[in-house]
C-alpha cells in the first residue's frame, strides 16, 4: 500500500495517487495496481483503506476510477466570462470576448491551472509587449486572467493568484491636441449647420457640449419645454453607440455613459430655435413615410427615422467642414471646443463639469483647462480691477482719517 503525492512544476501538491500490491497465489512480490488519483489526502486514505480490506478478504477487483479532472485555464476563463458578460454592456462583452479568443486562450488555454506559474504569465506578458501589443489590450488580457484565477483562489482550489504582481507597461494618457476655432470660424460652421439635415446634432455637440452618443440618442420626450417653448431642458437618458459585434451599426443603449452622464442640460436659445424648426420638418417626414418610418422618437435620425450610425456622422461632419471652409475637427473636437469656450467665458470648472457630465472636476480641468498666456490676460484684467478697488478703498479710508483727525 502506498500514497504518493502529485506535484506540478512549481512543487505544489495537486493530488494523491493510491497504489496497492495484490499477492499472487504462488507467492512472490505480487502485482501492483493503481487504485486512483484523488484531489485530497483524506479521499486517498479512504481508498487505500478500502483496498486493503478487500485484499485481505480476497475480493479485491481493480475498479476503473476516473482520475482527478484536470482544470485548464480555458475552463476557468470560460466560467468567469459567462458570469461577467451578463453584467456589462454588449460592446464591452465583445471586447472581452475578442481578447480571450485572440490572445488569452492561445497563450494559456490548454495549460492546467495547477501548473501555471507566475513566471509563465510574466514571460507571456513580456512577449505580448515585445510583439507590439498596445498597453490597454495587454492590461485587459491580464485582467481577464487575474479575475478568472481569483475565483479559483476564492473557492480554495488555488493557494494564491499567479497573475498578481506582474510587471506591465504603463498606460499613458496622451493629451490630444484639439483645434479650437475662432469666433468667425464658429459662425461660418453654424451658418452651414443650421440648414443641414443633422442641424440639431451640430448644435447639441458644439453649443451644448454633449457627447456624440448623447446627441444621437436624445429623444423628443427627453425635452422639457417651457410653457412658451422659448426654452427647454434636455435630460440625458440614453445613447447611440456603434455595435462592435455587428460591423459598427447604430445601437441604442438605454443608459448614459456613466451615472454622472445622466443629467439635465438647459439648452441655449439658439439650440431651441433649431430644434423647433427641425421638429416641424421631422413631423412632415414622419407623416409622409409613415409606412417605413422607424419610430424611436429620436431627434437626430436618418431619412427613414432610424438611428444615425456614428460612422455616418464622421462623413457628414467632413462634408460640412468643407462647405464652411473651417479647420478639420472630430465630433469630440466639437465638444472640446464647447468646454473650452465655457471656461474662457469665466464659467467655473465645477459648473462646466456638471454641464459636460464629468464625474470628477479634475477631468474637466485636465482635459479642457489648457488656457494659453493670452487667455490668462482676461484673468489679469479681473484681478487688476480687484487691486484697483482695494487701493481706492484704502486711499479713501486714509483720507477720512486725515479729515477727521
Amino acid at each position: 500500500m502506498a500514497i504518493s503525492k502529485r506535484t506540478n512544476r512549481a512543487g505544489r501538491v495537486i493530488g494523491y495517487t493510491v497504489t496497492v500490491c495484490v499477492p499472487t497465489p504462488r507467492g512472490g512480490r505480487g502485482t501492483r495496481h493503481v487504485v486512483g488519483t484523488y484531489r485530497t489526502r483524506r479521499l486517498a486514505e479512504d481508498a487505500e483503506r478500502k483496498g486493503k480490506d478487500q485484499i485481505q478478504a480476497g475480493t479485491f477487483q481493480p475498479e476503473p476510477v476516473e482520475p482527478a479532472s484536470v482544470v485548464t485555464v480555458k475552463d476557468v476563463v470560460d466560467v468567469w466570462f459567462q458570469g461577467k458578460k451578463n453584467s456589462i454592456l454588449e460592446n464591452s462583452a465583445t471586447g472581452y470576448e475578442s481578447a480571450i479568443r485572440l490572445h488569452v486562450l492561445p497563450a494559456f488555454g490548454t495549460v492546467p491551472v495547477a501548473d501555471l506559474t507566475h513566471d509563465d504569465v510574466q514571460r507571456q506578458v513580456s512577449a505580448w509587449r515585445d510583439a507590439g501589443m498596445g498597453a490597454r489590450l495587454l492590461h485587459r488580457c491580464v485582467m481577464i486572467l487575474r479575475a478568472s484565477l481569483a475565483r479559483q483562489v476564492k473557492n480554495g482550489q488555488l493557494p494564491y493568484n499567479v497573475a498578481d504582481g506582474l510587471e506591465k507597461p504603463e498606460i499613458r494618457k496622451r493629451g490630444r491636441e484639439f483645434m479650437v476655432w475662432t469666433d468667425a470660424q464658429v459662425g461660418a460652421f453654424l451658418a452651414e449647420a443650421v440648414n443641414d439635415r443633422m442641424a440639431p446634432f451640430w448644435y447639441l455637440t458644439l453649443i451644448e457640449g454633449m457627447r456624440r452618443g448623447e446627441a444621437l440618442g436624445l429623444r423628443w420626450r427627453d425635452l422639457e419645454w417651457s410653457p412658451d417653448e422659448l426654452g427647454a431642458v434636455a435630460r440625458i437618458a440614453q445613447t447611440v453607440v456603434p455595435d462592435l459585434a455587428h460591423g459598427g451599426r447604430a445601437m441604442i443603449q438605454n443608459r448614459a455613459k456613466t451615472r454622472s452622464s445622466e443629467r439635465p442640460v438647459m439648452l441655449t436659445s439658439s439650440t431651441v430655435t433649431v430644434l423647433k424648426a427641425y421638429r416641424n420638418r421631422q413631423r412632415f417626414e414622419r407623416q409622409t413615410l409613415s409606412d417605413i418610418w422607424g419610430d424611436h422618437d429620436l431627434i437626430v435620425t436618418t431619412t427613414i427615422g432610424t438611428p444615425v450610425t456614428p460612422s455616418s456622422v464622421k462623413r457628414s461632419l467632413h462634408a460640412l467642414i468643407q462647405r464652411a471652409n473651417v479647420p478639420i475637427v472630430t465630433t469630440h473636437g466639437l465638444r472640446h471646443m464647447s468646454a473650452t469656450f465655457m471656461l474662457k467665458a469665466g464659467l467655473s470648472p465645477a459648473l462646466v463639469a456638471l454641464i459636460l457630465g464629468h464625474a470628477d472636476i479634475g477631468t474637466t480641468v485636465d482635459r479642457y483647462g489648457h488656457l494659453t498666456v493670452n487667455d490668462q490676460s482676461a484673468v489679469n484684467t479681473v484681478m487688476e480691477a480687484v487691486a484697483l478697488r482695494g487701493r481706492a478703498t484704502r486711499t479713501g479710508a486714509a483720507h477720512s482719517r486725515d479729515t477727521h483727525g
